[in-house]
């Protein structure tokens, strides 16, 4: 059979699939070879037509940048198992890779919903491929690329088996979060007044000095 064209298939030219009738009137015996041989070679030809509509089908339903690689393919399976070839391969690299985005991937100066969505998309990414991660080992992947000052939530949720899900420690992060930043804001607002406070110390010492040199003067 003769491979089709992958680069010339026309949507409107497709014919609906008909049912194909599997059922034969004769069955083999040692008596009726040649009346059995032409019912099934009908059956088959039957097939082959229906494998055409289904190949073209198929092809139809592929981009151009893929479809040069489908070039000579003759039968629907020969698609299926090309097409299913030419992605496994990709779904392999793209799950090294992944793996390797999920461990180094950290919060740094992102903020936490950033992070999580991050986090998250890889892990829907790698589920779409068939790799699925537990739910525990997410909670992990999460908390190990938090930094430092995450430290007091963290070290107790390791030392914990199970506690939380996935959704509970997102919203204690995200609580989290909020608390370092209130944290700073107070840290920084006493630097300031701190900074002022001295500020006015050494101008009154100043204006002291320069007072007494005019007094003696």
């Amino acid at each position: 059979m003769r491979g089709v064209d992958a680069t010339h298939i026309s949507t409107t030219s497709l014919k609906p699939l008909t049912p194909l009738k599997l059922e034969l009137t004769v069955k083999l015996d040692h008596n009726n070879f040649l009346l059995w041989k032409q019912q099934v070679q009908a059956a088959i030809k039957d097939w082959e037509q229906q494998d055409q509509i289904l190949l073209c089908w198929l092809l139809s339903s592929i981009s151009q940048g893929i479809l040069p690689e489908l070039v000579g393919c003759s039968t629907a399976s020969e698609v299926w198992s090309t097409v299913e070839r030419i992605f496994s391969s990709h779904s392999g690299a793209n799950l090294m890779q992944l793996k390797l985005q999920l461990q180094t991937l950290k919060k740094g100066g992102m903020t936490m919903t950033e992070y999580l969505t991050k986090k998250k998309s890889i892990f829907d990414t790698l589920a779409h491929i068939g790799y699925l991660i537990p739910e525990e080992d997410r909670i992990m992947y999460v908390l190990s690329g938090l930094g430092s000052e995450y430290d007091p939530f963290v070290i107790p949720i390791t030392l914990m088996k199970s506690c939380y899900s996935m959704p509970e420690i997102t919203a204690l992060l995200l609580t989290h979060e909020v608390r370092i930043d209130q944290n700073m804001q107070v840290e920084s607002l006493n630097v300031n007044m701190a900074v002022n406070k001295r500020g006015g110390n050494s101008f009154q010492a100043n204006s002291g000095r320069g007072h007494n040199q005019n007094f003696n003067y």
